[in-house]
């Protein structure tokens, strides 16, 4: 038989344990936060768009506008905390070093940071087509069957 895990408590997992880096997380979980990040940055982008609908609209809500980017920081700041976290955990359940995750942060950091000195553009795509394999490799990647009771695991999924 098996325990599904709804979205809302899969998210509620992921939020409260941002700051958990042991224990395995399988594929499905991951892919269901990731899935609900991105769906969450589509409608900040999508309110940003409702924000610059004009110049006059633009004046008019220039201190919106700045609360707007303050609530972005912030939440790219827990989204960023918890993903990290859930990646950590992704690898450790194919049985491979949570510190592969640093090794990925520092190089999106890095094609980043030289695509803002150069502006030529192709760091940014390098940086995207790392981030694409990299999410291919932990939502693909199966799990491998480790010595650990999973059921005390909240995002096993049997």
């Amino acid at each position: 038989m098996s325990k599904q895990v709804s979205l809302l408590r899969n998210v509620g997992y992921h939020y409260l344990n941002i700051f958990n880096y042991r224990g395995r997380e399988n594929r499905c979980s991951f892919i269901i936060w990731t899935l609900f990040s991105w769906l969450v940055y589509g409608l900040l982008c999508l309110l940003n768009l409702t924000l610059n609908l004009g110049e006059d609209f633009a004046a008019k809500r220039e201190n919106l506008f700045y609360i707007y980017v303050f609530v972005l920081s912030i939440y790219f700041l827990i989204d960023a905390l918890v993903s990290i976290a859930a990646a950590v955990r992704r690898f450790h359940d194919f049985g491979a070093s949570g510190y592969f995750v640093l090794l990925f942060v520092v190089l999106q950091v890095g094609l980043l940071f030289v695509e803002l000195l150069t502006a030529s553009g192709f760091f940014a795509l390098l940086s995207l087509i790392v981030y694409l394999v990299y999410l291919w490799i932990l939502c693909f990647i199966p799990s491998k069957e480790l010595q650990d009771n999973p059921r005390k695991n909240p995002f096993f999924v049997e």
